[in-house]
């Protein structure tokens, strides 16, 4: 086997180490060849694909033989295309057939009456897990009548149980988050039953009367849980799959209680109204946020969509107010998402924690597409389109952040959910700004980037308070992690920077050796990430990484 000679740094050809095997071509991991990183080889796992956490998209494949990752891309390309083939339908369009990419062949119906939930006294502890932290991974049902259905004591797949597809998720979700070891040992038991479940109720003739609503739910779901076990292809794949089937269920065109384009059952009152309108932004929420992490585009367009897929459905309310009959869809002009990017949301209706989420989510994948367009070469007019559209945006963004309640009146509400999607909306917002602010800085504006640094300072702030307060919310939606990323980042680099330019000063002028503020921020704000690095692997991997970028031995920390 061949070795490569290298030389050290600042060394001469002569002084060399040997380094790492060079592997023959096609020997490499699959993942390796993907991120186009060295691989050494080895098997079951190779070194870079442990050292990088992603031992489990490690595999091998031999001549045509396609990976698992490969065939899971494949099923999200075919996803996209159907996703296009909706917003510009034929006269023939077929209903959606979405397949199952975990197995060889369909799904046996059997299965169902196979499926075993576990004792009684274990289900309800792990239901209770579940409803406790469900808010933060899209759960847009009625907790209370979600609980009653699923404790009822008919079998699986009665109608006045959950579909089983949502049943084996919840289950799957409540074993991921319990920290009793007896209890997740179940967790693969419960994810093969998901997969299984999800594939098979997708394409189920059943007359279940929320059986497509349950599916949506439960793709949800699936969607937040691969993308927080940092698994983001599947993740793509169950958010392509909510999407496509919120589309065709009609629930983006809630403008009534029950729009002509539904194929959904009539709605027996205002609580299942409400949670159609919170399933569409459930899902938009979710395709926002993780395409503005991977620097991909969303499935839901904002603007210039076909009739049929605009956007109709008015903003999101808690589950609990809808019960109050004031938030009816019919009930709600000047409530929509074009409302609010025009400028022109009626007045009256104060903002709920759902609203502020969603609005966020948005804002902050616009700021990753503006940051992605200013290294791109443009046309005058595109430039000025450009010009246009980010002013706006930025603006709106201010806007909302000037006119949300602060994080201490969300605090005084006492709805756990509501505080904790709060507190998810208005980090995510400040995220967002922190983009918007940083592609006006690279243009030149230096106030943009006292706002960036000042922006960020809130989140880590926000943060340290809520730790100092002993407001632990337990579990939070995943994409926490890469906002406070983003804010760390921000103040690790103007540290940097400004030890940089200490380091420069005659030593007569050299500072105390008293900690830096910006470094005692940085250490606070981590300690109080720390706190739910157990809410996913996710989270997890920011915070460590954010741990190591402190502990990296740099004349900044130790000196």
């Amino acid at each position: 086997m061949a070795y490569r000679r290298i030389s050290p740094p600042g060394g001469s050809a002569d002084d060399y180490r040997y380094t790492q095997p060079i592997l023959k071509k096609g020997r490499a991991c699959v993942n390796c060849r993907r991120r186009k990183m060295k691989c050494d080889g080895v098997q079951p796992t190779c070194g870079s694909c442990l050292r990088t956490e992603k031992a489990e998209d490690c595999e091998y494949t031999t001549g045509s033989e396609r990976s698992t990752s490969q065939r899971l891309e494949d099923e999200v390309h075919r996803l996209q295309a159907r996703l296009r083939d909706l917003q510009m339908p034929t006269d023939s369009q077929q209903g959606i057939i979405l397949q199952q990419p975990y197995a060889p062949g369909p799904v046996e119906r059997h299965q169902v009456s196979l499926f075993r939930e576990p004792p009684r006294h274990i289900a309800q502890q792990i239901l209770d897990i579940f409803l406790a932290h469900a808010s933060q991974f899209g759960f847009f049902l009625h907790p209370g009548r979600f609980k009653n259905s699923v404790v009822l004591p008919a079998s699986v797949g009665h109608e006045s149980r959950p579909a089983p597809s949502l049943l084996s998720t919840m289950y799957l979700f409540g074993i991921h988050l319990s920290q009793d070891p007896e209890i997740k040992r179940h967790e693969k038991t419960y994810f093969d039953l998901a997969i299984q479940h999800v594939a098979q109720d997708t394409s189920s003739t059943t007359t279940h009367p929320k059986h497509r609503l349950h599916v949506i739910q439960a793709e949800v779901l699936l969607t937040h849980y691969f993308f927080g076990n940092k698994r983001p292809v599947e993740g793509k794949y169950h958010s392509n799959a909510a999407y496509s089937l919120a589309i065709a269920s009609g629930i983006h065109r809630m403008k009534t209680r029950n729009p002509p384009e539904s194929t959904l059952p009539t709605t027996a009152d205002d609580i299942e109204e409400g949670e159609r309108v919170n399933a569409y932004w459930a899902i938009f929420c979710a395709d926002n946020e993780w395409a503005g992490v991977f620097n991909c585009n969303p499935n839901i367009p904002s603007s210039a969509t076909p009739t049929n897929i605009r956007l109709v459905t008015p903003m999101p309310r808690e589950i609990e107010e809808y019960e109050s009959g004031r938030y009816r869809c019919e009930m709600r002009d000047g409530h929509t998402l074009d409302d609010f990017l025009a400028g022109r949301e009626a007045p009256g209706e104060p903002l709920s924690s759902q609203a502020l989420h969603a609005k966020a989510a948005f804002l902050f994948e616009r700021g990753r597409a503006f940051s992605r367009m200013l290294g791109m070469e443009l046309s005058s007019r595109q430039r000025n389109d450009f010009g246009d559209n980010f002013h706006h945006i930025r603006n709106l963004a201010l806007g909302l952040k000037s006119t949300s309640p602060p994080l201490d009146t969300w605090l005084r509400n006492p709805n756990i959910d509501a505080v904790r999607t709060a507190y998810v909306g208005i980090t995510l917002l400040d995220a967002a700004l922190i983009r918007l602010h940083g592609a006006a800085a690279a243009q030149g504006d230096d106030k943009a980037r006292q706002q960036r640094v000042i922006t960020a300072q809130e989140i880590i702030n926000n943060a340290v308070r809520l730790a100092s307060a002993s407001w632990n919310f337990g579990f939070l939606n995943p994409i926490i992690g890469f906002a406070w990323r983003e804010a760390f980042d921000v103040l690790f680099e103007e540290l940097r920077n400004r030890h940089a330019a200490q380091s420069s000063w005659p030593a007569r002028h050299s500072s105390s050796h008293s900690e830096d503020p910006f470094r005692r921020q940085l250490r606070k704000g981590v300690a109080s990430f720390s706190i739910y690095s157990n809410s996913s692997s996710f989270i997890r991997g920011e915070v460590e990484e954010m741990t190591n970028s402190l502990q990296g031995g740099s004349p900044i920390f130790f000196g």
